[in-house]
């Protein structure tokens, strides 16, 4: 990150940085300090303490989540493909990896993560009713693991690019499952 003014946002952007690296719980001030080019004691000109950042990164992140926009729900393997797509900038994978580790740790973490969750459900109920619950669910552990991976390649120094294959058999997959529940009923 360049030296230069420092501001809130440079801060919260240093966190997810770090923490995409390290992980939430490794990341310290020093560390924040050191990506941002300036003294730890200067953070405090900002912030109280670590847990204040964590506050606002948290909001930072609900706020980003909200804004985030998907292709039309009508076409499955377009959305799915889309939902993947908003997740390929470095921005937001260092959001989602951050949420979907705290979630398990943070109850504000835990509430973005299932406010992001319902409000998928939400796009693809009016196409898929009761299933759009059960497909989201597939989709974000596909979209989980898929920024696992690309953060584990990043740390040996290698890419990875989400297969849009994968995907659409992942939605292949779902739409044979709801053929055979509709011809045994």
């Amino acid at each position: 990150m360049k030296r230069g003014k420092i501001s809130k946002e440079k801060i919260i952007a240093a966190f997810l940085k770090v923490s995409f690296d390290k992980s939430s719980s490794g990341t310290a001030l020093s560390d924040i300090a050191d990506a941002i080019g300036i003294k730890k004691a200067s953070l405090y000109n900002y912030y109280e303490n670590r847990d204040a950042i964590v506050i606002d990164v948290l909001e930072f992140c609900r706020s980003e989540l909200r804004t985030l926009s998907f292709p039309n729900a009508d076409e499955l393997s377009e959305f799915s493909v889309g939902l993947f797509r908003a997740f390929d900038t470095q921005k937001n994978l260092e959001i989602f990896s951050f949420i979907d580790s705290e979630k398990l740790f943070d109850d504000s973490a835990f509430e973005i993560f299932e406010e992001f969750k319902i409000s998928l459900i939400k796009i693809l109920h009016p196409n898929l009713n009761e299933r759009a619950e059960f497909f989201v669910s597939a989709l974000i552990f596909l979209l989980s693991e898929y920024i696992s991976a690309k953060k584990m390649m990043a740390r040996n120094g290698e890419e990875i690019e989400f297969s849009e294959e994968k995907i659409k058999a992942l939605v292949g997959v779902f739409r044979s499952s709801a053929q055979i529940k509709n011809v045994k009923k």
